[in-house]
C-alpha cells in the first residue's frame, strides 16, 4: 500500500474502516510525489482523519516531517478545506499532534499551522495551539502573525455573515421558498454569526497568552490593529487597544478609534459613537497615518474630503466653525482650498453652509492668516468645490462685500486674480518677482461671481495696500472673452478711475501692457 492509493480509497469514498487498514500497511516513510510530497501523516491530515491521525502516531509518524512545500503534518491539518471536517476532530488532533512533538513555529516554510488554522477558521484547533504552551509568534511570508490574520479572517467572516443575512432576507421576502430551504440559510446565519465569536475569543485568547506584541507591524507596514479598523471589526480593534466591547457598548462600536481615525476608515458607526463620548473636537490630527489630514481639526477634515454626513454629525455635535487651527485656517478655509474640482452639489453645500451657520459660524471674522473673510477666501478659490455656491450663500446672508484683508484686498480683487503679496520689491529690476494680482485667468464662474459681488455693494473705487484698483487687477488677469463681459458689467455700475497710478506708479494700462493684454490695452484707451 501507498500513499498514492491511500489517496485514491479517500476520493472513492471508501469506508473508514478500510482506509484505515490501509494505514495499517502503507510504509510511514513513504511519500505521494503527485500530492505535495504527503507522508501519511500528511495524508490523514489532509482529509482530517482523526483515526487514521492516531493510528499512525501510535506506528510512530514523525510529526515534523516536510512535505515538498516545507511543511508538517500539523501545518496541513490547519489548511484543511473540506466542507464536512469535524472542528472537534481537528481541535484533538491538534492536541495529540502538540503532545508527540509537533512544533508549530517551524510548521511551514511560509507560514505557520496556527496561521493556517485561523486562516481556515479552524478557531477550536487554534486555541488548542495557543493554550498548548508552543511558540505562536512566528510570522508568514508577508510578516503577518496570527493576529493580522485573525482581524483579516474576521472581515471576511462579517462579509459572509452580511451575505448570508441579505441572502436569507430576500428569500423570506419573496415567500415561495420551501422551508427546508429557509432552514438552510438560517443555519448558514447562525454558523458566520458563531465564526464572529469564535474569531473574537481567538484574539483574546492570543491577547492573553502575552507572547504576540499587538503593535507588531507586517511587511506591508500594517499592524493588526490597523486592520481592524480598516475593515470596520470594531469589537476586535477594541480589543486591541485595551478596551472592554464585551461590558462597554461604545467601545464596542467606536473600536478604540480616535475621530480622526474614524473619518480616515469612513466608519460612520464609529463616528457616533465617538461624537457620543464627549470628545474633543477643538484639535488637530497628528500623526502620520494621512498627511493630507496633518494639522486639520474633524471639521476640516470631514470638509476637505467631501465626507459631508460626518461634517454634520460633527457639527451637530457642538464643534466650533470658527475655530482656527494652529495654522489660523478655519474649516471653511480649509474646506474651500481643498476641493480641487468644480461640483454641482448646490444642495449638499448649501445643507453644510447653513448649518455652519446655525452652529455659530461667523463669516466675517477671519479665516485665515491674512485676514480673508469666508468670502474673500470664496473668491480667491472661485470656481473649485463649493466656492461659487459660498459666494451666493454669503451674500444672502448679508456678507461684507468691501470687507478688506492683510493687503487691502476687497473679495472683488481676490475674484480677479489677487493673492496675498507682501509687497517685497527686488533693489535690482533685472531681478524676478511678484504682484498681488495677475495669480490666475478669470473664466465663467469668476464672471458670475464678479455680477453677484457688484449687486451687492462691492466697491469699484477701492484701493488694495500698494494703490492698486480692480481696473489693475483686471488688466493682469483677463483673457478676451472674459475681459468683454467683466467691462460690460463694471459699465453698469461706473468705471474707476481709469488713469489711477499705483505705487510703484504704474496705471492699469501699464499692468496691460506688461501683460500682453490687448484687449485690455483697447477697452482703456477708449474710456480715457
Amino acid at each position: 500500500m501507498t500513499c498514492p492509493e491511500i489517496y485514491h480509497l479517500y476520493l472513492e469514498r471508501k469506508t473508514k474502516q478500510e482506509i484505515h487498514q490501509a494505514y495499517h500497511e502503507v510504509n510511514i516513510t513513504d511519500h505521494d510525489e503527485m500530492n505535495e510530497g504527503f507522508t501519511p501523516l500528511h495524508l490523514a491530515c489532509h482529509f482530517a482523519d482523526l483515526g487514521a491521525i492516531l493510528l499512525l502516531l501510535e506506528r510512530g509518524a514523525d510529526v515534523n516531517a516536510k512535505d515538498n512545500r516545507g511543511e508538517t503534518p500539523i501545518c496541513t491539518l490547519g489548511r484543511c478545506r473540506l466542507e464536512n471536517a469535524d472542528e472537534n476532530d481537528l481541535e484533538e488532533a491538534a492536541k495529540r499532534l502538540i503532545a508527540a512533538g509537533a512544533k508549530i513555529h517551524r510548521s511551514g516554510q511560509e507560514t505557520t499551522a496556527l496561521i493556517e488554522a485561523v486562516r481556515n477558521r479552524h478557531f477550536a484547533m487554534a486555541e488548542a495551539i495557543i493554550s498548548s504552551g508552543v511558540k505562536i509568534n512566528s510570522a508568514n511570508i508577508n510578516g503577518e502573525n496570527v493576529l493580522h490574520m485573525a482581524c483579516q479572517e474576521a472581515w471576511f467572516i462579517s462579509l459572509d455573515r452580511e451575505k448570508s443575512a441579505n441572502r436569507l432576507k430576500r428569500m423570506r421576502d419573496e415567500g415561495w421558498h420551501p422551508d427546508i430551504k429557509i432552514t438552510e440559510a438560517e443555519n448558514e446565519l447562525a454558523r458566520f454569526q458563531e465564526q464572529e465569536t469564535e474569531v473574537f475569543r481567538l484574539v483574546k485568547s492570543v491577547l492573553a497568552n502575552g507572547t504576540i506584541d499587538p503593535e507588531e507591524k507586517s511587511d506591508a507596514g500594517k499592524r493588526p490593529v490597523d486592520i481592524a479598523m480598516e475593515r470596520g471589526i470594531t469589537t476586535i480593534s477594541a480589543l486591541l487597544t485595551g478596551n472592554d466591547p464585551e461590558h462597554d457598548e461604545l467601545a464596542a462600536l467606536s473600536g478604540g478609534m480616535d475621530v480622526f481615525q474614524a473619518l480616515i476608515y469612513k466608519n460612520k458607526t464609529a463616528l457616533e459613537a465617538i461624537l457620543r463620548m464627549d470628545t474633543d473636537l477643538q484639535r488637530v490630527y497628528e500623526d502620520d497615518q494621512k498627511t493630507s489630514f496633518k494639522g486639520k481639526s474633524p471639521l476640516a477634515c470631514a470638509l476637505m474630503s467631501s465626507d459631508f454626513m460626518s461634517a454634520e454629525m460633527i457639527l451637530k455635535a457642538g464643534t466650533d466653525p470658527n475655530w482656527r487651527m494652529p495654522d489660523e485656517k478655519n474649516a471653511f478655509a480649509v474646506w474651500a482650498s481643498h476641493n480641487d474640482a468644480s461640483s454641482s452639489d448646490d444642495e449638499q453645500y448649501l445643507q453644510i453652509l447653513t448649518l455652519m451657520l446655525s452652529r455659530g459660524w461667523n463669516p466675517e471674522l477671519s479665516s485665515d492668516n491674512r485676514g480673508n473673510t469666508a468670502l474673500a477666501i470664496a473668491c480667491l478659490r472661485a470656481g473649485y468645490g463649493p466656492c461659487n455656491t459660498a459666494i451666493r450663500f454669503l451674500l444672502d446672508h448679508g456678507a461684507n462685500p468691501n470687507a478688506t484683508n492683510n493687503c487691502g484686498q476687497t473679495p472683488l480683487m481676490l475674484l480677479c486674480g489677487g493673492n496675498y503679496w507682501d509687497g517685497y520689491i527686488p533693489r535690482i529690476a533685472a531681478l524676478p518677482r511678484s504682484y498681488p494680482y495677475g495669480w490666475k485667468q478669470c473664466g465663467p464662474e469668476e464672471i458670475a461671481a464678479f455680477e453677484l459681488l457688484l449687486e451687492a455693494g462691492a466697491s469699484i473705487a477701492n484701493k488694495d495696500n500698494w494703490g492698486n484698483t480692480i481696473l489693475h487687477y483686471l488688466a493682469a488677469s483677463s483673457k478676451r472673452r472674459e475681459l468683454h463681459q467683466m467691462t460690460e458689467i463694471l459699465e453698469e455700475f461706473g468705471l474707476p478711475d481709469i488713469q489711477a497710478v499705483n505705487n510703484e506708479g504704474l496705471s492699469a494700462l501699464d499692468v496691460a501692457t506688461a501683460y500682453k493684454n490687448d484687449d485690455m490695452i483697447k477697452f482703456l484707451l477708449q474710456n480715457i
